[in-house]
């Protein structure tokens, strides 16, 4: 059973916010140099930008595997979304998860910076392709 068009808008919507509100608490722990936080955030804003794309085409996933999956197989290798950002998506996923804290203080805080300048398509890609999302 799929969610009423209502419903769906207005998770949607939610979803976007939080990936937003995700950004920018990346972006606060950086300034502080709290790395593993901020790859944390990093990965959630861009798992909850690809989850509310997801859902506005009624494609259900059950994990985040699946979200990185589907978003691959939907919108990367149809050429609807460049294949830079399912490789970024891909690589947040991985840090999230493997990033020793050992690592994380080796990695720079200059890295962390350029993540964060990379990362903005995540969220002008429903700003640039407003009709996926309706």
């Amino acid at each position: 059973m799929g969610l009423a068009e209502d419903n769906r808008k207005d998770i949607v919507i939610y979803r976007i916010e939080r990936a937003f509100t995700a950004l920018e608490q990346a972006k606060g722990n950086l300034a502080m140099n709290y790395l593993e936080i901020t790859a944390n955030r990093l990965y959630y804003a861009a798992y909850y930008a690809v989850s509310a794309l997801l859902i506005a085409h009624e494609i259900r996933v059950h994990s985040h595997e699946g979200c990185i999956r589907q978003f691959n197989l939907y919108f990367v290798k149809t050429g609807i979304v460049p294949l830079e950002m399912g490789k970024l998506f891909s690589r947040l996923f991985d840090m999230r998860l493997t990033l020793s804290h050992k690592l994380l203080t080796a990695v720079s805080t200059r890295y962390e910076h350029v993540l964060l300048k990379n990362f903005r398509p995540f969220f002008l890609f429903p700003l640039r392709f407003p009709q996926l999302f309706s």
